[in-house]
């Protein structure tokens, strides 16, 4: 048994969630999938947690009515609300950063 995802158990899982919605979230950064090796080639999976999070984020989206353009808006406030100190990169989340996995 695997505890990763595909894209398609995610929209399959999460109301709200369509394709673009993934790609804006994974292109944000807010969600970051694992890069996992399947033979011949590279696959983009996801983890548990990364589901919670695609829920949350659809259901907040959702409820405060926002478009594409102010999740992005949101996601650049996001990144430019560091605590000073905080090397570059980081945030109170912490670091910005790919995961790979073989």
């Amino acid at each position: 048994m695997t505890d990763h995802l595909t894209e398609d158990d995610l929209l399959a899982a999460i109301p709200g969630l369509t394709r673009t919605r993934l790609f804006a979230f994974i292109e944000t950064e807010v969600v970051i999938p694992v890069r996992q090796n399947t033979g011949d080639t590279m696959a983009h999976v996801f983890r548990q947690i990364d589901l919670v999070r695609l829920q949350l984020l659809c259901e907040l989206a959702d409820d405060l009515e926002l478009d594409d353009h102010t999740e992005g808006r949101l996601h650049v406030a996001r990144h430019h609300s560091h605590s000073p100190g905080l090397p570059p990169g980081w945030s109170t989340a912490g670091p910005a950063r790919a995961r790979h996995e073989s």
